[in-house]
């Protein structure tokens, strides 16, 4: 379960950090509120939200984007 930190000006894609299949790096990650393809996360990739060694990182990576994309603050939401 992940903490969603954000949401995208337009309020459809939700935005946290969290770890792939191998559990080795962190990364941000966003899921669209309504997709054909399903409720799936995607990685949000970008040259300022590389893959990280530690959630603190990608979680200062991701609060610097998100102030400079003007991304809404959640209010602590989770999602699975």
């Amino acid at each position: 379960m992940y903490k969603v930190r954000y949401y995208t000006p337009d309020k459809l894609r939700s935005v946290f950090v969290g770890q792939g299949l191998s559990d080795k790096y962190w990364f941000t990650l966003y899921q669209k509120k309504q997709c054909r393809r399903g409720m799936g996360f995607y990685r949000l990739k970008s040259p300022n939200l590389p893959l990280r060694e530690t959630e603190k990182q990608a979680i200062e990576d991701l609060d610097k984007y998100a102030a400079s994309h003007n991304f809404i603050k959640a209010e602590g939401e989770t999602v699975v």
